[in-house]
């Protein structure tokens, strides 16, 4: 018993004196940052559609007696409705503000808030990679992104911050395998699923990609195969990737899954969300080698001076 209790008192003193996550925090921060801006260049093009007063989705109307719609729907007041594109620009800016590690958490709440009011009026059309990516801004806003370790100099407050970014952290990686765990678990309460002919329905719907319409047609196995696979891997998910000699594989493993959901269900928002939130799992030496190319790459380009690759230590 004294032995447990030594082990979990060292443990919580880690928890407040060490980040063992620094470059995989910043490399997290690139990922969930890059999405954006990349969801944002995909909408842009059909901005009037889902944001304006003729947008296609159904709203419901602004309620001035709630404190939520005046923080985070506040685009659905009429008034405030046609300068949606505002929005978008604050967004943008606040995104670019965050990668750059300028004033990261502000900017990161900003885009946050932005990001909350433009989903608002666009529920109907959502895919699930926005919800993903929204709860990992908020778990951003105590993460210590910057890639330097904590440097308050009055210890008390020095841990306070260091534990609460340290829990933030694991928070998010839980929450991406819960967000698997619940997939998984759902999906085996369903019929199709039981039987193994669900991939095949999955795909006969608009949106799939002819070809592997066509293909789980002529050949029934294959998408009975995908089934099954497809439940084995999201069960798996949660368990293997905490383990030091799993997490690679089950890693690589989904990223075709993914890739094959976006590319082949038409699902690329999402495919593309599940896949930037795998950088939580990366081992730290990973992130150092993966930072310090993107710094070196940075470093050589004619408008970045030293400073600037060095933003992300202020």
């Amino acid at each position: 018993m004294g032995t447990f209790i030594k082990t979990w008192i060292d443990r919580l003193a880690h928890l407040v004196s060490k980040e063992p996550h620094l470059q995989t925090a910043r490399l997290l921060r690139w990922s969930v940052i890059g999405w954006n801006l990349f969801n944002i260049a995909l909408m842009s093009p059909y901005s009037q559609e889902f944001y304006g007063l003729g947008a296609y989705t159904v709203q419901r109307p602004f309620a001035p007696s709630q404190w939520h719609d005046w923080i985070l729907e506040f685009l659905r007041h009429e008034a405030i409705r046609p300068y949606y594109y505002l929005i978008q620009g604050i967004q943008v800016l606040a995104l670019l503000g965050a990668l750059a590690a300028f004033l990261p958490r502000v900017m990161i709440l900003i885009a946050f808030i932005c990001a909350e009011n433009l989903q608002a009026i666009t529920q109907g059309t959502l895919d699930g990679g926005d919800n993903i990516m929204s709860l990992l801004l908020i778990y951003l806003l105590f993460i210590n992104t910057t890639g330097n370790p904590i440097s308050i100099k009055w210890e008390p407050l020095r841990e306070l911050f260091t534990g609460l970014s340290n829990v933030a952290f694991l928070l998010a990686r839980i929450q991406i395998a819960v967000v698997y765990a619940a997939s998984g678990l759902y999906k085996t309460q369903g019929d199709l699923w039981q039987s193994g002919m669900a991939i095949y329905y999955i795909l006969q719907g608009d949106y799939s990609h002819p070809l592997l319409r066509e293909l789980v047609v002529a050949y029934p196995m294959i998408p009975m195969l995908a089934t099954y696979a497809t439940l084995l891997f999201q069960l798996a998910f949660p368990f293997c990737v905490w383990l030091r000699s799993t997490r690679l594989w089950i890693l690589i493993i989904g990223v075709f899954f993914h890739i094959g959901i976006a590319f082949g269900m038409g699902l690329v928002e999402f495919g593309i969300a599940m896949c930037c939130t795998y950088t939580a799992f990366f081992f730290e030496s990973w992130s150092v080698s993966i930072g310090q190319r993107v710094d070196h790459a940075l470093a050589r380009l004619p408008f970045c001076s030293n400073q600037a690759t060095k933003s992300d230590s202020l």
